[in-house]
């Protein structure tokens, strides 16, 4: 089901004749309520089969099921349900840090920028990658921020989880952890 959802999401834009550029997703970006979520996803964690994924979701988002690896008792993937004032918080402090400078799209296993389509981020090569869902008049964009850099990664993640509340930032401190 989500390899349906990632295809009518990449071919979403280009079958309504819509060209992606940074600009264009950047605006979409800086006006928050486009925004449906916002997804934390460490390949190198889910390799080694430990918490790899955290979904912040929309109040109205659907959302699936915690995934649990049951023989080892952990906990692999979560959703958060949060608000608007959280996500544009957090576009903030990305587009503070630089991070929305460039802005990538997924295809086949990796990473592709918007703008320059030689510049290119595998998943091999990749500490954590932050989905952006966006929705649009004509459909939905999926916008990635691939981070290389494993301190830099970390830095994110403790920067994001000082937005939320005690319980919330357990999670995003696992997976910190897990990194480290």
């Amino acid at each position: 089901m989500k390899k349906i959802l990632i295809l009518f999401l990449f071919v979403s834009p280009l079958l309504n004749g819509q060209t992606l550029t940074h600009e264009k997703l950047y605006r979409n970006l800086k006006t928050y309520s486009s925004l449906n979520s916002i997804s934390f996803y460490s390949p190198e964690n889910h390799n080694k089969r430990e918490f790899y994924f955290i979904d912040l979701i929309t109040k109205n988002g659907i959302t699936e099921p915690p995934e649990y690896e049951v023989y080892k008792k952990k906990l692999l993937m979560n959703n958060l349900t949060t608000d608007s004032i959280a996500f544009k918080k957090i576009i903030e402090l990305l587009d503070s840090k630089g991070f929305l400078e460039k802005l990538y799209i997924r295809v086949d296993c990796s990473y592709v920028n918007v703008d320059s389509t030689s510049d290119r981020v595998s998943d091999q090569n990749l500490k954590l990658a932050i989905e952006l869902f966006c929705s649009e008049k004509k459909g939905f964009n999926q916008i990635f921020i691939p981070i290389k850099e494993n301190t830099v990664a970390i830095e994110i993640l403790q920067n994001v989880s000082n937005i939320f509340d005690k319980n919330e930032q357990k999670l995003f401190k696992e997976m910190i952890i897990r990194m480290k």
